[in-house]
């Protein structure tokens, strides 16, 4: 039998950890393609089994959030949620033809399209997208730390305390710190704080619209995130509380679930908007930690172990450049629904103009939108710098709306949806920056650094 791979073994090592039996690895395992001697040579080796650490429960008002992150160790259970993805995501799932999608048919309106120019204008005659394919990823639920809207349904920020009260001033210090305000509106959302305390122990996160690529659609793009990131926001709020009170390891470790909970969901398969959200909940969490530290001592011991969890919080570079692709396919999607039904989205462009090539060729667009994706994503990879999204100028604007020009319509189909790929790459920088910022305040609580 030969040695097995380093990384199949790390695999089933942080699985274990995580609380996964050994049969649901294997058939995660052969799933994608892993042989069954491959499999059963990583689990006889020494690193696949993992060293639990059992926490101590000190509890607090409503949750002991130390045994959820800080005494288990938020390295292995981030390392659980990079594993799951990037594991999968990368390796065996990409050479795995069971698990592929099929990517859709090249347009199908093109062969009904008419050449009016005189033989100026020619599509393409296929579309090269392989390159930008995504793939399904199904989290289990007892495994998915996903949040959905009915979940969520009944989160609050009012308080009969102080109605005019405000949570990110209080977060930030905006505000005179009110205890009784923070208390009213921990108690009102005392059921969605449980919730996610069993939510951020699980080490996947998955939504389901984006689990499978082919159901890419114009909601998928829509998923709103609003009560979670309110939620996360009255977490943070309590952490900063319980850390006010003089209970510094938990509130610090309640900090960091959020943080936790902010890094799983921009490392999962999500559109651009999504990793936005994520990135903004960890953002929430890690300033949180930074202020209990700007009025706390931690303990050697504690401050240890934050840095140590911290490690785990993986630049989501490549995650990034994944949901950059997994837009693509949302607006290709998108593409076809306009080609099949165009006077539902541009009501003021004549329908006759969408059939002839020379305003409007889909599969070149589909082209130009692969290009633009292509070079995200390697922006999204590469080092970090300041972004700026394009601008199109005035009379360009007015040019391709009109569709006056070659394939009009499909240039400012491309174009458009570049608007707003800055924001997500520069919050990757900005994200990779403030992870370096907490572990540099923790390094002089630290013994021996």
């Amino acid at each position: 039998m030969s040695s097995p791979s380093n990384e199949l073994v790390s695999y089933i090592s942080t699985g274990l950890a995580a609380g996964k039996t050994p049969d649901a690895l294997r058939a995660e395992l052969k799933t994608v393609g892993w042989a069954d001697a491959d499999v059963e040579a990583a689990f006889v080796a020494p690193a696949a089994t993992p060293v639990r650490t059992e926490p101590n429960s000190k509890t607090t008002s409503l949750i002991s959030w130390k045994p959820i992150v800080i005494a288990i160790g938020a390295v292995v259970i981030v390392g659980a949620a990079a594993a799951v993805f990037l594991f999968l995501r990368n390796s065996k799932l990409n050479s795995s033809p069971g698990l592929a999608n099929t990517p859709p048919e090249n347009i199908p309106a093109v062969n009904a399209a008419v050449d009016s120019s005189g033989g100026k204008a020619k599509d393409d005659a296929k579309i090269n997208d392989l390159d930008l394919m995504v793939y399904s990823a199904n989290v289990p639920a007892t495994q998915n730390a996903y949040f959905d809207e009915a979940t969520l349904n009944g989160v609050t920020d009012k308080s009969d305390v102080s109605p005019n009260g405000d949570i990110l001033k209080q977060l930030s210090g905006a505000d005179p710190w009110n205890q009784a305000f923070v208390d009213d509106i921990v108690n009102k959302n005392g059921l969605f704080i449980t919730n996610f305390a069993d939510a951020v122990k699980r080490p996947g996160f998955q939504v389901p619209e984006y689990s499978d690529p082919r159901s890419f659609g114009s909601t998928a793009s829509e998923i709103k995130f609003d009560q979670l990131d309110r939620l996360t926001e009255i977490i943070a709020l309590e952490g900063l509380s319980s850390a006010k009170k003089g209970d510094v390891p938990d509130g610090a470790a309640e900090a960091l679930a959020v943080a936790l909970y902010g890094q799983k969901m921009a490392d999962s398969q999500i559109g651009a908007s999504g990793y936005l959200v994520g990135l903004s909940i960890k953002k929430t969490g890690l300033e949180t930690l930074m202020k209990i530290l700007a009025f706390a001592k931690p303990s050697s011991d504690l401050a240890g172990q934050l840095d140590g969890s911290l490690v785990a919080f993986d630049d989501t570079s490549s995650s990034l450049a994944i949901s950059f692709k997994i837009s693509y396919w949302i607006d290709r999607n998108k593409l076809t629904g306009i080609i099949n039904d165009p006077a539902k989205y541009y009501p003021d462009i004549a329908p006759e103009k969408f059939n002839d090539l020379y305003f409007f060729e889909p599969n070149k667009t589909i082209n130009l939108m692969g290009d633009d994706v292509r070079a995200a994503a390697a922006l999204a990879v590469g080092p970090c710098r300041e972004f700026t999204d394009p601008v199109i100028s005035d009379a360009d604007l007015a040019a391709l709306q009109k569709m006056d020009t070659e394939n009009g319509f499909g240039k400012l189909y491309a174009s458009s949806l570049q608007t707003g790929w800055a924001a997500p790459l520069n919050a990757r920088c900005a994200d990779t920056t403030l992870v370096a910022s907490v572990r540099n305040a923790l390094a002089p609580f630290i013994k021996g650094k």
